[in-house]
């Protein structure tokens, strides 16, 4: 697969996602995030989304043995996935440090109350309400919540039941294992971002709702407080309750939210726009830039002399294979013949066989290369 072309398919995409949100005026947060979401999933299936071409190899009617491709020699070269590699490898790095720093912060946090299955605790190793964990969630507290009124702590208790509730944790976790795939790829970022941001979003909705939008504004005003006055160290990755864009842009949202509701008319029109934008895009940018395209085709032999025994070879009664290294040129043409193996009585009269033969020239994604292989000659008496 092109990873190139799958990079400026993923940015097209992307592009068009955020461009046609911006321009259609989408402020519902749970339609942003959806559409945001399915951009994600389908960056991960251009693959299976895009046309392919079939890689098509000919063979030299069964005279060519094991094809060693356009180089002759083997040499070190430096290859792009060494680079991505190593990047993955830093950011998955990270992300198991993280893992094992939230384990550590489970064990050293303190017990606050327990709700239902979920445990709450409170660290001064966190400057901002956050969960994590799946099989065993839990909502960690700074310290100083043990000092705050009900009314402040309640709904950022509300705020991170909810994401348990959801069960985002395991969304925020296979995001980042994305991101570490895709951490070369800046439009991924800010996808990942986006996503984060109208998720926290959609969870103010609900909590301004529930407890209220004066309480919930009050209660995010008092972790901002919190995480201005300490040097914040939040555990990653974990859900947080800082993460859902500047705090002026949420609390208008909280405070105002008819301002971010959307007509019947409006959703229709915008989800319309967005399904013909996105399906447009895939479609553009697949074909612009296949991920599957023809990567090899060998030569394939158009004329060819049988060689002639020699008399000598005949008359010791030798026989056997010659192998011989050759160069297939863009012209279709034998330029360079080296012997490989084979007795010296019978190398000559194969490479004077070999080198009258013709061949359509062999491509690479379409176009003419020079290319190295080795062909077996058998002599064999009858």
């Amino acid at each position: 697969m092109n990873w190139t072309h799958w990079s400026f398919q993923a940015l097209f995409l992307i592009a068009t996602a955020g461009a046609t949100l911006h321009v259609a005026r989408v402020r519902d947060a749970r339609l942003r995030l959806w559409t945001l979401q399915l951009t994600l999933l389908a960056c991960l299936l251009l693959p299976m989304l895009a046309p392919t071409l079939p890689s098509i190899v000919i063979p030299f009617d069964g005279v060519v043995s094991a094809p060693s491709g356009i180089a002759s020699r083997v040499t070190l070269t430096f290859s792009p996935r060494y680079v991505w590699l190593l990047g993955a490898t830093v950011v998955l790095s990270r992300l198991l440090l993280a893992m094992m720093r939230v384990r550590s912060l489970r064990k050293q946090s303190q017990p606050f109350e327990q709700r239902g299955a979920v445990e709450i605790r409170t660290s001064v190793e966190v400057v901002s309400p956050v969960t994590f964990g799946f099989l065993h969630p839990l909502v960690l507290l700074p310290e100083t919540a043990r000092t705050v009124e009900v009314e402040v702590r309640e709904p950022m208790i509300a705020h991170e039941l909810e994401h348990i509730r959801r069960k985002d944790w395991l969304m925020v976790l296979a995001e980042e294992i994305i991101r570490a795939a895709a951490w070369f790829h800046p439009a991924v970022w800010w996808l990942l971002s986006r996503i984060r941001a109208a998720r926290e979003q959609l969870i103010d909705a609900a909590v301004a709702q529930a407890a209220g939008a004066d309480r919930y504004a009050e209660s995010l005003l008092t972790a901002a407080r919190w995480r201005a006055s300490l040097r914040e160290t939040q555990p990653f990755p974990a859900v947080a309750m800082h993460g859902g864009g500047s705090l002026e842009q949420r609390l208008q949202r909280i405070l105002y939210p008819k301002e971010s509701s959307m007509t019947r008319f409006h959703r229709a029109a915008a989800v319309t726009a967005l399904a013909f934008s996105t399906f447009g895009m895939v479609a553009i940018s697949t074909s612009a830039f296949p991920l599957f395209a023809q990567q090899k085709v060998n030569p394939k032999i158009i004329k060819k002399s049988v060689p002639a025994y020699p008399s000598d070879a005949k008359a010791a009664k030798i026989q056997g294979t010659v192998v011989l290294a050759i160069r297939v040129g863009t012209d279709g043409f034998v330029g360079n013949i080296e012997l490989v193996s084979g007795h010296p009585l019978l190398a000559q009269a194969a490479i004077d066989s070999v080198r009258t033969w013709e061949f359509e020239p062999g491509r690479k994604n379409g176009v003419a290369v020079e290319v190295a292989t080795t062909i077996d000659i058998n002599f064999t008496l009858n």
